[in-house]
C-alpha cells in the first residue's frame, strides 16, 4: 500500500512546509515555502528556507520521487522576489495566470502586514506572565 507522499515526508516532525503538492502516480513532490520579510531580506530568507528543506528533499529522491523546493519570498511591503514568479511558472501557472496570481501575492502580502501593523498594541497580543 502507497501513500499519497512519500513515507519519509509523512514522518518528519522538524520541518513543515506551508505547501506540498505531491502525485503519487508519477512520484513527484513540490515544497513551498513561504516568507515574507522586509525587502532588503529576501535574499536571506531564501537562502534559510532553501537549507531548511534540503535534507527533506534529498530524502525523498533517495526514496525514487522527484522532488522540489520553492523558497518563496513576497516582500511585506508587496515586492515580488524573482523566486515567486519562478515558482508559478515551474508549476505551470503562466501568462496572465501567472500575472494575476503574483499581483493577488502581493496584495495579500501587503493587507496582511498591514493588519499587523494597526494591532502591533494590541492587549492580546501581549505576553502573559501568568504562571
Amino acid at each position: 500500500m502507497s501513500s499519497v507522499v512519500p513515507t519519509v515526508f509523512v514522518h518528519t516532525a522538524i520541518v513543515r512546509p506551508d505547501i506540498v503538492m505531491s502525485s503519487a502516480k508519477v512520484e513527484k513532490i513540490v515544497i513551498v515555502e513561504l516568507t515574507v520579510p522586509w525587502e532588503v531580506r529576501c535574499t536571506q530568507a531564501y537562502d534559510r528556507k532553501n537549507a531548511k528543506y534540503e535534507d527533506l528533499i534529498q530524502e525523498c529522491r533517495q526514496a525514487r520521487w522527484k522532488a522540489w523546493n520553492y523558497p518563496v519570498e513576497v516582500g511585506c511591503r508587496g515586492f515580488p522576489a524573482p523566486s515567486l514568479g519562478n515558482m508559478f511558472q515551474d508549476v505551470g501557472i503562466v501568462g496572465q495566470a501567472r500575472k494575476l496570481a503574483i499581483k493577488k501575492a502581493l496584495q495579500s502580502a501587503e493587507k496582511s502586514s498591514s493588519w499587523l501593523w494597526l494591532r502591533r498594541n494590541a492587549s492580546s497580543w501581549k505576553p502573559s506572565f501568568n504562571g
